[in-house]
């Protein structure tokens, strides 16, 4: 009479675990479908820009850079213009470098 009552049980365990086994795998699969979902590369592109949208401080970064690369370009142009000279590419690269830093560094400090 034992044996029997321990081979339903056992018999009643695997069912037990069968049916958890399937609602594990169904789990799985959806959070896979999820993930997957979220990995598409258009979906990381609007997930990107909803937190530039939604955080003032990438803002401000991201205007700060941009201004201070547009001092430096302009500075250059100004100066140098469009010279083939080596001499002059490379200083105007260098005067570029220098003033975006220092209009950054300006910005950033304010």
């Amino acid at each position: 009479m034992k044996k029997k009552d321990k081979r339903v049980q056992l018999a009643n365990r695997i069912e037990l675990l069968k049916a958890k086994q399937e609602t594990d795998f169904i789990i799985l699969k959806n959070q896979f479908e999820i993930t997957y979902e979220s990995l598409k590369p258009i979906n990381l592109i609007k997930e990107t820009f909803n937190e530039i949208k939604h955080d003032s401080e990438i803002k401000t970064n991201i205007f700060k850079t941009s201004l201070g690369i547009l001092g430096g370009y302009i500075s250059k142009k100004v100066l140098f213009g469009n010279s083939n000279n080596p001499f002059k590419k490379i200083s105007g690269n260098v005067l570029q470098y220098i003033i975006t830093n220092l209009i950054t560094n300006k910005v950033e400090n304010k």
